[in-house]
């Protein structure tokens, strides 16, 4: 670590980290992942809409950086975004993809569901879960995730009717269209 906390317009970092009782706690990693956000979120800020050369631009450079994964957006949300992330998947960038889906199931409008796959290997990696009955729909991903299973095993999957496990099909259909 160095012994300034900043360097004139281009960092900085809370002089706290350098406090010898904070800094006496430090237990590091030998590497640390870095999973970025910036071309799904950042959009979420007033006034910034990327267009798909920005996404592209973006992704490169935080390629060139050493970003681990890159969250590259949520196909549902535009065209626009669905194109950019289809052109950034084949970009052939060291760092990992990641797209969100979400399921939208027509007779339960509350709550939500968000999954984050693997765009390699088609992993479910991780979910969340908001609403009535999110518990079963947590097992079936749970279980997917401990199995190592593709996405499209639940995409593709039967579920018993009426059950909310059947929004595991919708959410998973519109992945295919990312690769």
């Amino acid at each position: 670590m160095k012994d300034k906390y900043y360097r004139e317009n281009e960092w900085w970092v809370s002089p706290y980290n350098f406090v010898p009782e904070v800094r006496g706690t430090f237990d590091l990693p030998a590497k640390v992942s870095i999973h970025d956000a910036t071309l799904r979120d950042g959009e979420q800020t007033p006034g910034v809409v990327f267009s798909v050369a920005d996404k592209i631009a973006i992704a490169e450079k935080l390629d060139e950086v050493g970003v681990d994964r890159i969250e590259a957006g949520m196909p549902a949300v535009s065209e626009q975004d669905f194109q950019a992330i289809k052109e950034i998947s084949k970009m052939g960038l060291k760092a990992r993809i990641y797209t969100f889906a979400r399921a939208i199931e027509t007779d339960e409008t509350r709550g939500f569901i968000k999954a984050v796959v693997d765009a390699e290997s088609g992993q479910i990696l991780g979910a969340a879960v908001l609403g009535i009955e999110g518990g079963e729909i947590m097992s079936a991903i749970e279980i997917a995730m401990m199995g190592k299973l593709s996405y499209t095993r639940l995409r593709d999957g039967t579920f018993a009717h009426p059950t909310l496990a059947e929004s595991l099909n919708n959410l998973f259909m519109g992945m295919d269209s990312q690769k």
